[in-house]
């Protein structure tokens, strides 16, 4: 389980991650001493983490993404400040971060130029009459953020991750939607599919070759997504 943990942050973070657990620490030559993690991590700020995250990460990815780590940090330094010790920060710290998330309106930059994160908040609200509600988006946010403190207990900087395990709640009518058995279409069997296929639309009434034309395209497009013969009507049964 812990070199599935350890595969895992590694290949999130792009280094290699350590193994934090007594058991390993001996075989590969020592326990791991939460201390000099401790010690290593002293006077590590968040600008700190900025620098050497995006030092790492940057030249790895494409300029879009590499464009996507801007406002994470940005709404680390804004509500945490930049000076703050990465050790002070507290569970607490990171759940009230993680629910200011959803509340960034979209492209506040450039909409609220000048004004931080916080105050762009207020400006979407008091201008639609409700706060901007984008979890998915703040999914994202949270997700860069998780991964650079991830990054930040690879250093041994930290000896856990205070955003590990926190989420974004997603309003029920955000969340995805799944179609019960009744509500879809059930698949044409082959006998169906044949009497569709030998229809005799002239049985009905007398059309013209348009109306012939409009019912061959309807009846086709029955086809492709599996209604049954008995709900197009006599004519095909």
């Amino acid at each position: 389980m812990e070199l599935a943990k350890r595969r895992y942050r590694s290949w999130e973070t792009g280094s290699l991650a350590i193994i934090d657990s007594s058991i390993f620490g001996r075989v590969t030559g020592g326990e791991i001493s939460h201390s000099s993690a401790t010690s290593a991590g002293q006077g590590k700020t968040i600008a700190d983490l900025k620098s050497a995250f995006l030092k790492q990460h940057v030249s790895k990815v494409t300029k879009s993404r590499a464009a996507q780590y801007r406002i994470p940090f940005r709404v680390l330094e804004e509500r945490l400040g930049p000076n703050m010790a990465l050790g002070s920060l507290t569970r607490d710290d990171a759940r009230n971060l993680a629910g200011f998330l959803p509340r960034i309106p979209p492209y506040a930059t450039w909409h609220h130029k000048g004004h931080s994160l916080a105050d762009a908040a207020a400006r979407h609200e008091a201008a639609t009459g409700a706060p901007a509600n984008r979890s998915k988006e703040a999914k994202n946010l949270l997700q860069v953020i998780t991964q650079a403190f991830d990054f930040a207990v690879n250093e041994q900087w930290l000896t856990s991750n205070p955003f590990r395990g926190i989420g974004v709640d997603v309003p029920r009518d955000q969340r995805k939607k799944y179609l019960s058995k009744k509500d879809t279409y059930e698949p044409l069997s082959i006998a169906e599919s044949t009497t569709f296929s030998r229809c005799r639309f002239s049985s009905v009434a007398p059309m013209t070759e348009t109306d012939a034309t409009r019912q061959v395209r309807t009846l086709s497009g029955a086809i492709a997504i599996g209604l049954r013969s008995s709900r197009y009507g006599p004519a095909c049964e």
